[in-house]
């Protein structure tokens, strides 16, 4: 018997074409299970035509779902503005056809919506941040009649954030240290699929480019328990027979006690898993052992935060190890440590302080001379809008870094003695375009590759841009998807 939908959740990952799951929304339908809804996400959304997600939409909603929510992400080059799509064309209709149900948004461009949609002219209520306490409060509002949950009024919205307080008794508040996840038949899980797991959230390090949400964080705070992790595995091994996941912590290695935690869980697991992870390449030449402890835990490939090779620079963004280490090291991680086993791929940001566009272009030619796997540059992110919900350091002290705002076309550029913005854009996608045929995959797609029946271990070092290769990740992704939305209309 088909189980009616209450709330409805729509997200996916905007900025590439890879397929992997945000865990966001799984996340909030398995908590508002755990107090007796019944929600059903709708993933990958960016990808469907305008008539599937409508025909998806529809195919869920009934006079019995009171809440739609969209998980929001912002203008990329591959999908546009996503925002102002859903604004603009989707909400308009939904409403006219659903009368009674209340729309929510999420997700990290939910700020920018609420900013110029004002006064509930495109959703009910606004959430930012985590979101677990503020989508119950709303549910419990919407269907039981409780309290009006204490919100914020930002630009005439309903603005429930994270840090806001909340009515919810203790027993119905989450706490990511006790939290049991699981993923749910609905979800349509392939079999042996990649997923997303979080053992925390949060990092301890005050990077000053970073606008993370809890930043600085104390070791034990936002940590789940491990003996739950290992039964998530358990779970996940048993219903889909996963093994592959995506561990989507900030960092993931920001404590060795938390390393040594879970090598020793791994071991108990009666199969071995693969992961790729966010890591501080830092950290992993301050202990000595942690290399080896990640490698014999499964670890397939890590996403390494360098940044820069520049000591002024490095010493800006509180990274001052990576102008003294960073390229020995890394090559020594490469070449000796992991070896064939482990693949990295190298985080190099356009314009921060004190580095110039010859200097990039040095550490572009070290990469290329040195025959690195993967990396990838980023311009630099400086926000002039400090109402968003979370800001860097670079953000709200700009000037004291020697950062100035220009206009540029009706908006506001930084600029500073070394690069402008526009030349941070340009040079990054200039850097990028350079090394798309040699580098090999990154974390996130080896593990999309496992979805796809292609062992991840085989193609560890072997570049991926190729027309052949190409052709055919695409024939797979699309395959990947017609079978989510059949298997989603089965339901």
């Amino acid at each position: 018997m088909s189980v009616e939908t209450e709330i409805l959740l729509l997200n996916g990952s905007v900025g590439s074409n890879n397929l992997w799951r945000l865990i966001g929304p799984y996340q909030l339908a398995w908590w508002l299970r755990e107090h007796g809804y019944q929600p059903q996400v709708i993933d990958f959304v960016p990808y469907l035509t305008d008539d599937e997600i409508l025909q998806l939409i529809d195919k869920f909603v009934s006079k019995t779902t009171k809440i739609i929510a969209w998980g929001l992400k912002g203008p990329t080059a591959t999908h546009g503005n996503q925002s102002t799509t859903i604004v603009e064309k989707f909400i308009p209709m939904l409403r006219k056809k659903y009368p009674w149900v209340k729309f929510v948004a999420g997700g990290p461009w939910a700020h920018y919506c609420c900013h110029n949609w004002p006064n509930k002219t495109a959703f009910d209520y606004y959430l930012f941040g985590y979101a677990e306490d503020g989508m119950l409060s709303i549910c419990e509002r919407e269907f039981r009649g409780a309290p009006m949950p204490m919100y914020e009024s930002i630009a005439g919205n309903i603005v429930i954030k994270d840090t806001t307080p909340t009515r919810l008794p203790e027993e119905k508040r989450f706490h990511l240290r006790t939290s049991m996840h699981r993923w749910n038949p609905r979800d349509c899980i392939e079999p042996g699929e990649s997923l997303p797991i979080e053992l925390g959230r949060g990092c301890r390090f005050r990077c000053s480019f970073c606008a993370f949400p809890h930043i600085g964080k104390k070791d034990d705070n936002f940590r789940r328990k491990m003996e739950l992790v290992e039964e998530e595995m358990l779970y996940n091994y048993k219903e889909f027979g996963t093994t592959y996941y995506y561990i989507i912590d900030d960092t993931f290695n920001d404590s060795h006690p938390k390393m040594i935690e879970f090598h020793s869980m791994t071991q108990r697991l009666p199969f071995k898993i693969k992961f790729s992870c966010y890591l501080r390449p830092d950290l992993l030449d301050k202990f000595d052992d942690q290399p080896l402890l990640l490698k014999d835990s499964g670890l397939l490939s890590g996403f390494l935060g360098v940044e820069t090779f520049n000591e002024k620079a490095a010493v800006a963004i509180r990274k001052p190890w990576a102008a003294k280490r960073g390229r020995d090291f890394l090559l020594e991680l490469r070449n000796n440590l992991w070896k064939n086993d482990v693949s990295v791929k190298a985080s190099m940001i356009v314009g921060l302080p004190h580095n110039t566009e010859e200097e990039l272009r040095e550490y572009q030619k070290w990469f290329f001379d040195n025959k690195f796997p993967s990396w990838e540059w980023k311009p630099l992110l400086i926000m002039r809008d400090l109402t968003r919900p979370f800001t860097s350091e670079f953000d709200r002290e700009a000037q004291s870094y020697g950062f100035e705002w220009e206009e540029v076309n009706g908006d506001f550029e930084w600029k500073s003695p070394w690069m402008t913005q526009s030349a941070a854009i340009d040079l990054s996608k200039e850097l990028n375009t350079e090394r798309d045929f040699v580098i090999t995959p990154e974390p996130w797609e080896l593990l999309e590759m496992q979805n796809f029946g292609i062992d991840p271990s085989l193609i560890l070092f072997k570049p991926i841009k190729n027309p052949r290769t190409a052709n055919m990740i695409v024939t797979k992704r699309k395959e990947f998807l017609d079978r989510y939305k059949q298997r989603l209309m089965n339901l």
